[in-house]
């Protein structure tokens, strides 16, 4: 069934789409430029109300963990489906964030919680610049010795 537009302007005008051939919408060409501009108004404001789905999960691009995850990928989780995988990452990736974060209400497959997932790297990331912390000062700690040994 043809959908109908009435544009209302200098002059009133019956814009009529139509699947056509290929499949794609197709339109009744108005008879002049202020047609053809209020034909692609019209499809603008239609296309921009949609909204395209992201290349990527929430959080996916700012993950400070990525090469943990990547291992993850290629042992623990290596049998599970890619897009239901995030709570196996999750578990693999920091046993304690998991549990701070997701032990309660853990995800289910495909499940994607932004706001949790933020609160989990947020606490990978904390966990890794500890982690960095406590290996400088215990490399500090040995050059130390290393000197008061000569």
């Amino acid at each position: 069934a043809p959908l109908s537009v009435v544009v209302r302007g200098t002059r009133a005008m019956v814009i009529r789409f139509q699947h056509g051939a290929s499949g794609l919408l197709a339109a009744r060409r108005p008879s002049d430029w202020r047609g053809h501009l209020q034909l692609i108004v019209i499809l603008a404001v239609l296309l921009g109300s949609v909204d395209a789905k992201k290349k990527y999960p929430a959080g996916t691009t700012a993950k400070v963990h990525w090469k943990k995850e990547n291992e993850c990928l290629k042992g623990t989780c290596k049998g599970i489906h890619v897009d239901e995988n995030e709570d196996c990452l999750t578990k693999c990736v920091s046993e304690a964030c998991y549990a701070e974060v997701y032990a309660e209400d853990p995800l289910e497959p495909g499940e994607i919680d932004r706001t949790r997932s933020n609160k989990f790297n947020g606490c990978v990331k904390k966990e890794q610049n500890d982690e960095s912390k406590r290996k400088a000062e215990e490399k500090k700690a040995a050059k130390e010795a290393a000197r008061k040994g000569r």
